[in-house]
């Protein structure tokens, strides 16, 4: 169900996952068989045997006809993670680089030359294109809890959601 966050835009929430603890498996692909996970509702609660872990969310959202009543139409859209504390995001098989909006199209960051994850809890903005009601995206999320270097809690995703992307499709 679209929601709008307060003052801004309208926004898609997403609220369930399924999820399993550990690297291994990687679980990126699109077509990756996630039926035996546990299913959760809640993914802002901590997950992990603390010390340095990680974990798999993995979700297939369905892009609806409309966000807070504004047709999707083919508008751009980005999908928005905020993971505690590090994050990695496949969409439908693909790693996605993280897109920076205060920096030109062409800085390195933004030119898919190998991995980069937002950072400590910062979220991953990944432009998604023109997308239409109806499409799917499967999405994959490698959360590790932080920092690596003194884990200090449990990880778990704040919060993700799929949102109009300002400026032209990527």
């Amino acid at each position: 169900m679209p929601t709008s966050l307060a003052g801004s835009a309208p926004v898609l929430e997403i609220r369930e996952w399924r999820y399993r603890d550990g690297l291994e498996p990687p679980a990126t692909a699109a077509d990756f068989d996630d039926s035996k996970w546990e299913v959760i509702r809640n993914a802002q609660v901590g997950r992990g045997k603390g010390g340095t872990s990680s974990g798999w969310y993995r979700t297939v959202l369905t892009v609806p006809e409309r966000m807070g009543g504004i047709p999707i139409g083919k508008r751009p859209l980005q999908l928005v993670v905020l993971a505690n504390a590090y994050a990695e995001i496949w969409v439908d098989g693909d790693f996605k680089i993280q897109y920076d909006p205060a920096q030109p199209s062409t800085a390195s960051k933004n030119q898919l030359q190998g991995y980069e994850i937002a950072g400590f809890n910062k979220p991953n903005v990944i432009r998604l294109g023109a997308r239409k009601p109806g499409d799917k995206l499967a999405i994959a999320a490698l959360v590790i809890n932080g920092p690596i270097s003194r884990p200090v809690s449990k990880y778990s995703i704040r919060y993700a959601r799929l949102e109009f992307a300002s400026g032209p499709a990527k």
